[in-house]
Protein backbone atom coordinates (compact mmCIF):
# COMPACT_ATOMS: atom_id res chain seq x y z
CA UNK A 1 0.00 0.00 0.00
CA UNK A 2 1.04 3.59 -0.90
CA UNK A 3 0.61 6.31 1.38
CA UNK A 4 0.60 10.08 0.30
CA UNK A 5 3.12 12.09 2.87
CA UNK A 6 2.10 14.54 4.07
CA UNK A 7 4.24 16.55 6.81
CA UNK A 8 3.95 19.92 9.08
CA UNK A 9 7.40 21.65 10.07
CA UNK A 10 6.87 24.61 13.36
CA UNK A 11 9.65 26.59 13.29
CA UNK A 12 10.76 29.34 15.36
CA UNK A 13 12.51 32.32 13.02
CA UNK A 14 15.14 33.30 16.12
CA UNK A 15 15.88 29.44 17.00
CA UNK A 16 19.60 29.38 17.08
CA UNK A 17 19.87 25.95 18.56
CA UNK A 18 17.94 24.08 15.54
CA UNK A 19 17.87 26.99 13.03
CA UNK A 20 15.08 26.53 10.47
CA UNK A 21 17.59 26.87 7.11
CA UNK A 22 18.44 23.33 8.41
CA UNK A 23 15.01 22.22 7.36
CA UNK A 24 15.53 23.84 3.98
CA UNK A 25 16.97 20.78 2.56
CA UNK A 26 14.09 18.47 3.39
CA UNK A 27 11.60 21.29 2.57
CA UNK A 28 13.41 21.57 -0.72
CA UNK A 29 13.51 17.27 -1.41
CA UNK A 30 9.19 17.65 -0.85
CA UNK A 31 6.36 18.80 -3.25
CA UNK A 32 5.18 21.78 -1.73
CA UNK A 33 1.67 20.35 -1.77
CA UNK A 34 3.11 17.84 0.67
CA UNK A 35 4.87 19.99 3.25
CA UNK A 36 3.26 22.46 5.29
CA UNK A 37 6.56 24.90 6.67
CA UNK A 38 5.49 27.76 9.01
CA UNK A 39 7.96 30.03 10.64
CA UNK A 40 7.26 31.83 13.30
CA UNK A 41 9.56 34.92 13.15
CA UNK A 42 9.84 35.96 16.81
CA UNK A 43 10.32 32.51 18.11
CA UNK A 44 12.92 30.74 19.57
CA UNK A 45 13.48 27.11 20.05
CA UNK A 46 11.33 26.15 22.58
CA UNK A 47 8.45 27.99 21.74
CA UNK A 48 5.92 26.19 22.51
CA UNK A 49 6.95 24.89 25.71
CA UNK A 50 5.62 26.93 29.09
CA UNK A 51 8.05 25.59 31.15
CA UNK A 52 10.67 28.13 29.45
CA UNK A 53 11.14 31.91 30.60
CA UNK A 54 8.88 33.74 28.05
CA UNK A 55 11.14 35.60 24.87
CA UNK A 56 12.26 38.82 26.24
CA UNK A 57 15.51 40.02 27.19
CA UNK A 58 17.38 36.50 27.20
CA UNK A 59 21.08 35.33 25.49
CA UNK A 60 21.23 33.71 22.65
CA UNK A 61 21.24 29.53 22.57
CA UNK A 62 18.58 29.58 25.04
CA UNK A 63 15.12 28.04 24.31
CA UNK A 64 12.46 30.50 25.13
CA UNK A 65 8.18 30.15 25.35
CA UNK A 66 6.35 32.70 23.02
CA UNK A 67 2.72 32.77 24.08
CA UNK A 68 1.89 33.94 20.52
CA UNK A 69 3.65 31.76 18.55
CA UNK A 70 2.61 28.79 20.85
CA UNK A 71 -1.36 29.50 20.47
CA UNK A 72 -0.91 29.68 16.28
CA UNK A 73 1.49 26.47 16.37
CA UNK A 74 -1.53 24.65 18.21
CA UNK A 75 -4.08 26.25 16.23
CA UNK A 76 -1.72 25.00 13.02
CA UNK A 77 -1.29 21.05 14.46
CA UNK A 78 -5.44 21.35 15.12
CA UNK A 79 -5.88 22.39 11.58
CA UNK A 80 -3.52 19.99 9.76
CA UNK A 81 -4.86 16.98 11.75
CA UNK A 82 -8.72 17.86 10.41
Amino acid sequence: MVYDLFGLMLLGGLDDITPPVLCDAVAKGVPPERLRMITYDNARSGFDMRGFAEHAGHPSGEPRYNAEAANASWAAVIDFLR
